[in-house]
């Protein structure tokens, strides 16, 4: 039961990350009037889930942190420019795709990094005050 939730949570995150960058990805690379269908909705969708999943790479212990970043980065690649390319370039030509990918990527661990700082305060300030209580 605890792997199948850890699927879900990575599964989600991966979703609710996936969403927003690509619907960023479109409004700033987009024309101003997009028409986007349920065949690249889902595809957009089962892109994220599957980068969400790819987070399991960071769960692998015999695998060092800072060596699995450039293979997150390298797959995560992959499976965009493999949805860009089913897509029929909804998300830019891949030369101009490349530079947002990378800042897309980069952001997104920027933000990822102040959230799990946010979390390990939040933890350590409940220990502290479990700690004075005692």
């Amino acid at each position: 039961m605890d792997n199948f939730k850890t699927i879900i949570r990575h599964a989600g995150t991966g979703l609710l990350i996936g969403a927003l960058m690509s619907m960023l990805t479109m409004i700033f690379v987009s024309q101003s009037v997009i028409t986007v269908s349920r065949f690249q909705l889902t595809a957009m969708l089962v892109m994220s889930a599957l980068i969400g999943l790819l987070s399991f790479i960071f769960d692998i212990e015999k695998l060092p942190f800072y060596g699995a970043i450039p293979l997150h980065f390298v797959l995560t690649a992959i499976i965009v420019f493999g949805t860009n390319h089913l897509l029929h370039g909804l998300f830019g030509v891949p030369s101009h795709l490349g530079i947002i990918y990378i800042a897309i990527y980069i952001g997104v661990w920027f933000l990822l990094k102040l959230w799990w700082s946010l979390d390990v305060h939040r933890i350590n300030t409940q220990i502290k005050k479990r700690n004075q209580n005692h």
